[in-house]
């Protein structure tokens, strides 16, 4: 059973995050967060996909601590930096045996989306340099007419999502550290993400 903590954790994090940066929807959140209980309890075996849901789970309550108050009125330090840990124990078989190349994208924005938190915990210049790469390579700064007819509406929201938070990494991390854009607008087209979906998801 699900703890309360924990899904405490994920209404933290879709309230103070995800607004700006939908990495990672609410319904694909709470199945990794079933598959995560169900594999360390014991109720189903671990195999790629449960490791996946795991590291998953991880990140999405580590981010969530650092916006969690503690006593001394910031966030939980302590606490973030032990399920950071917990899940950097499964990154390696996640970036190995990742099936697609959206997953890897996602593991290496919620690894972005941390370090821009905590930047002592990572290079965030490295992580969105490499998110940004693997967009291009994947193609998810260009749509076409037919992807946008074609493809199934589900993948091609989350493509929109995943191209729009690491072009927001890399704005922000540009503007602030004064150095030039990864990608020029006039190299990139794709429509917004429908947010439509996004509620959707949270009922």
């Amino acid at each position: 059973m699900i703890s309360h903590a924990a899904n405490h954790l994920v209404d933290v994090y879709f309230q103070y995050r995800t607004p700006h940066l939908p990495i990672i929807s609410r319904l694909q959140v709470e199945e990794c967060l079933d598959s995560a209980y169900a594999t360390t309890s014991g109720h189903q075996p671990p195999n790629n996909t449960a490791e996946k849901n795991i590291f998953t789970t991880y990140m999405v309550l580590v981010i969530a601590l650092c916006d969690l108050p503690g006593p001394s009125g910031n966030g939980r330090p302590s606490q973030s930096e032990g399920c950071f840990g917990s899940a950097v124990n499964w990154i390696e078989n996640v970036i190995t045996y990742s099936k697609s190349d959206i997953e890897t994208l996602r593991t290496i924005l919620l690894l972005t989306q941390f370090v821009a938190l905590c930047p002592s915990r990572g290079s965030l210049w490295h992580l969105t340099g490499t998110a940004l790469r693997l967009c291009i390579d994947i193609g998810l700064h260009w749509e076409t007419e037919e992807q946008a007819v074609g493809m199934d509406p589900d993948l091609l929201n989350e493509r929109r999502r995943l191209w729009y938070s690491t072009y927001q990494f890399d704005r922000i991390l540009c503007i602030t550290l004064g150095r030039p854009f990864g990608i020029i607008d006039e190299s990139a087209r794709v429509p917004l993400p429908n947010p439509w979906t996004a509620s959707l998801d949270s009922i």
